[in-house]
């Protein structure tokens, strides 16, 4: 059995506060589907944010969610496994 990961930024917070780390999530859900910007292009600019921060954990998180949804571009298939 492998060791466990390190928490996320939003497991770290619901270990904290379910309800809270619940509430970030419908947030987030809700600031996506406002637009005008779509899913994708929101990514990217939560990776440029993450990428400034260094926050390497939620950039992978980030990343393989643009993946898993269809976005491609040059190495990122190799780098963010």
């Amino acid at each position: 059995m492998s060791e466990p990961g390190p928490l996320t930024p939003l497991d770290y917070l619901k270990q904290i506060s379910s309800e809270t780390g619940n509430a970030f999530q419908a947030l987030r859900k809700a600031v996506m589907a406002a637009g005008p910007l779509d899913a994708h292009t929101c990514e990217l600019i939560a990776l440029g944010g993450l990428v400034t921060s260094g926050s390497e954990q939620s950039f992978k998180t980030h990343a393989r969610r643009l993946l898993r949804a269809g976005c491609r571009w040059p190495r990122c298939d190799t780098r963010c496994s």
